[in-house]
């Protein structure tokens, strides 16, 4: 019947379909055509069929050999070939046709084709396929990947904590420890460290070509390449710690600045910098006003400044330095303590709890008097009725209340020293013992501060040694600026022993002292001066003199301290005579002394004159005050009686009248008149100013 006719076909792949008629209207589709049939019509329609198909053939290659697992994906859709595998596609109609690779890291593709035209991108190729053509395709696949390893290594060992930044990304290390990236395409990769502070950061490698940067590594990877690179850290930091003193203390706000920043401390506090590169630091710190600064540093080498310190560090060095500011005012003369025991001012016996005496502690006491051939224990002080006492009681022989069993100790109350001026302690002592003695039995007297410091101490020995009261003094300065107290100690150690010992008149001073003298070393004295003299034998020297006797002692071979003294002739001789002052006056001069112009000034000395009943007054010991003019401070004369130098005596004369003035001391010594035996010894001469 008339009407519309449709007849389609499938089309092969690879095929493309023409189609033409005859005898009526038809209209040709893709696959087929639409007739119109009229009455009575005949058409005929040729469906012609032509082969335009072609294929295209994916090839995997690998260098080396034997990779597997390359990844395709595409107009072709998706599939995984390995080395020397294919994969083809046929009866594929003319057109364009794109095949991509998910190329592995580590390697570059080649890629060629045959058979028709195409275009090769970075990771594929686009093919143009024309009818009928077989078009086949090679991906090659190289290994050129190469890998960068990090090694983190610390000295001293066992630094963790290492930072690393830059085209492997951020990742953290420990000494030992090590970071890898494998596959890496050749090219330059930078690798940082975050260097700790106090530390310096050395790198090297091995596998590849590197340039080593201040804080890390430039890495040039060539194919294949393995690198290793070493990221050695060393730690050379040091410290520097401030330390702030003043003298006296409890000072307040001192500031610094410099190369460590702005901090401020108060006495005793401290600022300290740790990891410090080695190098040059300087401190300063706002000097305030009435105060001196002084510097010390420990640890290292160092130059004081006017205002602070330069320190030169070195690797590993821990350094302290203290800044010291001392009241540069004129410190007061006077008394800081003194306890001529006629009260208690708090002494305390056994401080430390672990005395061992059982009998002779020590007490303050109006003290018996005790005798053995001589005299053990004094029964009159230095002052008053009181004194500090080992046992203050007689009983009912020598040795019952004397030291037995070991150590005995009592301390003062405390004592508060300026930062500045002679300070001075001293005191009158005895220690006196049997020839059961021995020198593990003492007297001792220590100080005690931020340190503890024996200053006074006298051992026992194996003879008989009788009690006289003696003075001694010592300085203190070494503990300006601290609160101190004196521990006294006395002690029968070993085999029972009789001791006996005693503390009097116990004063800490500030002074001035213009002069000072134990003739241990020269001062410049002069004999004979004026060059008058008429003494033919015992002239003045600085000696360690010999002992002479006759019935008595004439010379002391003891010093009043040390080993050294003034005396006329040192030497005795072949009798007692034979180097003694004879036929005149000797005379030594001391060198200039600047009298201070304020306090009570004296001068002070220990002194001895001995001679035989052969003596007269014509004979002397004198000492003189050489200024503008010349006057007479201290004379002692002889007499026709026996006066023997048992002890040093002790002279202290009022030098207020020559306040402010340059002096000389003038001593002599004279034998005049008759010829008698005369001997003469002067030590520990002494100008001083004290509080008025």
């Amino acid at each position: 019947m008339p009407g519309e006719y449709s007849v389609s076909q499938g089309v092969p792949a690879g095929y493309v379909l023409d189609l033409s008629g005859t005898g009526a209207a038809y209209v040709a589709t893709v696959e087929g055509v639409i007739i119109t049939l009229d009455a009575n019509e005949d058409i005929v329609c040729t469906f012609t069929n032509t082969d335009v198909g072609g294929s295209i053939t994916i090839i995997a290659a690998s260098d080396p050999a034997g990779a597997a697992g390359f990844e395709y994906y595409g107009n072709m859709g998706q599939f995984t070939l390995d080395d020397g595998d294919s994969e083809q596609r046929t009866t594929l109609m003319p057109g364009e046709y794109t095949v991509y690779q998910g190329v592995p890291a580590g390697y570059v593709l080649d890629l060629a084709c045959t058979g028709g035209d195409y275009v090769a991108t970075a990771e594929g190729v686009i093919i143009t396929l024309t009818a009928n053509e077989d078009i086949v395709c090679t991906f090659t696949n190289t290994d050129v990947g190469g890998t960068v390893t990090i090694m983190a290594a610390s000295d001293p060992a066992g630094a963790a904590g290492f930072s690393y930044y830059g085209n492997f990304g951020q990742f953290l290390l420990d000494d030992g420890q090590s970071e890898q990236r494998v596959d890496q395409m050749p090219g330059e990769y930078t690798v940082y460290q975050g260097i700790p502070a106090g530390y310096v950061l050395d790198v090297a490698c091995t596998g590849g070509d590197f340039i080593a940067l201040a804080e890390g590594v430039t890495v040039t990877l060539n194919a294949n390449e393995d690198i290793v690179c070493t990221f050695t850290n060393t730690y050379v930091g040091g410290s520097i710690t401030i330390e702030a003193v003043s003298q006296p203390a409890g000072g307040t706000g001192f500031g610094y600045y410099g190369s460590l920043g702005q901090f401020e401390l108060n006495d005793g506090e401290n600022e300290q910098r740790t990891d410090l590169m080695p190098g040059e630091y300087t401190i300063y710190q706002g000097l305030q006003a009435g105060l001196d600064l002084s510097i010390g540093c420990t640890g290292s080498d160092f130059t004081a400044l006017a205002e602070g310190v330069t320190v030169t560090l070195d690797a590993n060095e821990d350094v302290v330095c203290t800044f010291t500011n001392s009241d540069n005012s004129d410190p007061t003369l006077g008394n800081l303590f003194f306890d001529d025991f006629e009260s208690d001012l708090g002494w305390t016996v056994n401080p430390n709890g672990s005395d061992s005496a059982t009998t002779g502690m020590w007490e303050r006491a109006n003290p018996q008097h005790t005798h053995y051939h001589g005299p053990l224990q004094l029964g009159r002080t230095v002052s008053g009725d009181y004194d500090l006492v080992t046992g203050g009681a007689a009983g009912s022989d020598p040795g019952s209340y004397d030291v037995d069993g070991g150590v005995t100790s009592v301390r003062s109350p405390n004592i508060t020293l300026p930062s500045s001026g002679d300070i001075t302690l001293s005191f009158a002592y005895y220690l006196a013992h049997l020839e059961n003695a021995s020198n593990s039995d003492f007297l001792r007297v220590s100080v005690v501060g931020d340190t503890t410091a024996v200053i006074f101490e006298k051992t026992g020995a194996a003879y008989r040694n009788y009690a006289e009261w003696e003075q001694f003094s010592a300085s203190l300065n070494a503990f300006a600026g601290q609160t101190v107290y004196l521990l006294v100690e006395a002690a029968d150690n070993g085999a029972g022993s009789l001791v006996e010992a005693a503390l009097d008149d116990v004063s800490v001073d500030v002074i001035e002292i213009a002069f000072f003298d134990d003739f241990e070393t020269s001062q410049g004295w002069t004999v004979n001066a004026n060059g008058s003299d008429s003494a033919t034998t015992g002239m003045w020297e600085r000696a360690d003199a010999q002992w002479t006797d006759y019935y008595g002692t004439l010379q002391r071979g003891r010093a009043a301290s040390g080993n050294k003294n003034l005396v006329t002739g040192a030497l005795a001789g072949t009798d007692p005579g034979s180097y003694d002052v004879d036929n005149g006056v000797t005379s030594i001069q001391s060198p200039s002394i600047v009298v201070p112009s304020d306090g009570n000034i004296t001068l002070s000395f220990a002194y001895y004159l001995a001679h035989l009943n052969n003596s007269s007054a014509d004979d002397f010991l004198r000492v003189s005050v050489v200024g503008s003019t010349t006057t007479v401070v201290f004379e002692e004369r002889g007499a026709a009686n026996w006066d023997y130098a048992y002890r040093w005596e002790e002279a202290t004369i009022d030098l207020s009248d020559f306040a402010g003035q340059t002096i000389h001391l003038l001593i002599e010594a004279a034998d005049n008149g008759t010829a008698s035996l005369v001997e003469a010894g002067i030590d520990d001469v002494a100008i001083i100013a004290t509080g008025d």
